[in-house]
């Protein structure tokens, strides 16, 4: 057995030695992103601004569909029937995107905030949880789209308290890679 196994291995030698390498076609892929965003609307009988930082790592190219998966962070300034409030928000995105779309729910909460109520003429320290959905039309990296937030704000000292917030949404998304 053994002199058959030398024997193989010296002929098979010569024939692995001259073989072509593998090739594998390179399909375009996923890449990491990022890029900012900002959003104004109403909210309740007021109105809201919001500039965000995302960072995607995982984003399809420009012209393929697939995951989006990322994180955001930014700040918010909120007035709404006398009260004004600002937050850091911080949320985690899970969505998709196609040539020309972009789709995203995910979940936040504001990690330091502080709202300003007028009728007892103080702030207090507050946190906000929420969900949220944005659809986006997505050339390119440019985007342009509806925002809708529902939450519930956690205050000290005062009743919790419920706000939606419907804006719209321009930003820009940059690939890790060369190509969109």
């Amino acid at each position: 057995m053994r002199p058959v196994l030398v024997l193989l291995v010296m002929l098979g030698g010569p024939l692995a030695a001259d073989a072509e390498p593998l090739k594998v076609a390179r399909e375009p892929h996923d890449t990491a992103a990022g890029g900012p965003t900002t959003v104004a609307g109403v909210t309740g009988e007021g109105w809201f601004a919001r500039a965000m930082i995302e960072a995607l790592p995982v984003y399809p190219t420009f012209w393929r569909t697939g995951g989006v998966v990322g994180l955001a962070t930014g700040l918010e300034y909120w007035s709404d029937r006398g009260d004004q409030g600002f937050g850091w928000p911080y949320e985690v995105l899970v969505g998709v995107r196609t040539p020309g779309l972009r789709v995203v729910t995910g979940a936040g909460v504001d990690i330091v905030g502080a709202v300003y109520e007028h009728q007892m003429d103080a702030t207090h320290l507050a946190s906000r949880a929420y969900a949220l959905a944005n659809a986006s039309i997505d050339l390119f990296g440019m985007r342009a789209g509806i925002d809708l937030r529902v939450g519930r704000h956690f205050v000290l000292d005062v009743p919790d308290f419920n706000r939606w917030q419907l804006g719209i949404s321009v930003g820009y998304t940059w690939p890790a890679r060369h190509g969109l």
